[in-house]
């Protein structure tokens, strides 16, 4: 026997069995026929077997958009643009090669004044003040007191000063008498001392006594 056949014959008793109770209402559900060949003819296999179902769309149906104005139109997003930092310029500027210097400023050079010399000469038009060769030495011993006592430097014509020699009365007088007058002619002082002294045009120096000039 064709084994689809008896398959298709087990199947199809099976489920006379359980669905169709009375036999009579369904001739070709005999039990007792089972082995021998049926009266009437049994539908083709093919029929009976179920059809698979196509899952693949049809050529001529369009395949469904989905629905856009379900959700609505999707939002924008707000979108955040960071710039990146500056870069530095690659360019530097060079300094301009001419560059303008600051005046310089000449100092005029220090001038310190020569060293006197050991002899120092009298100033051009200088006089000084020296007694009169002509006058009684007493009245010459008392004007050189008085210059002495007034202002002049007497130190010089003292025992060991430098003008101590010639030790005589006209010499320490003519030295007190310019001392006293070269000291205070700016206030005023005269070279007369009662009329015993009087004014030169030379100097009176001699060996270490100088006299003094203004």
């Amino acid at each position: 026997m064709d084994p689809r056949a008896y398959i298709l014959r087990v199947s199809v008793t099976y489920i006379c069995l359980l669905i169709f109770l009375p036999s009579t209402l369904f001739p070709f559900c005999d039990i007792d026929s089972y082995g021998s060949p049926s009266s009437q003819p049994l539908p083709p296999f093919n029929s009976l077997a179920p059809q698979p179902t196509s899952l693949s769309p049809s050529s001529n149906s369009p395949v469904p958009n989905p629905p856009h104005d379900v959700f609505g139109p999707p939002s924008p997003k707000t979108i955040v643009t960071i710039s990146p930092p500056p870069s530095p310029p690659k360019h530097v500027p060079s300094p301009p090669k001419s560059v303008i210097s600051p005046p310089q400023i000449y100092l005029p050079p220090i001038v310190y004044p020569p060293p006197p010399s050991p002899h120092k000469k009298p100033p051009q038009y200088a006089i000084w003040c020296v007694a009169k060769p002509t006058v009684p030495d007493p009245i010459i011993q008392f004007a050189m007191d008085y210059a002495c006592g007034s202002g002049a430097d007497c130190k010089s014509i003292q025992p060991n000063g430098s003008c101590f020699q010639p030790n005589t009365l006209l010499a320490h007088a003519s030295y007190a008498f310019n001392s006293y007058w070269q000291n205070t002619k700016i206030g005023g002082g005269t070279c007369d001392f009662g009329g015993t002294a009087m004014l030169v045009t030379v100097d009176p120096s001699y060996d270490k006594c100088n006299f003094m000039s203004t």
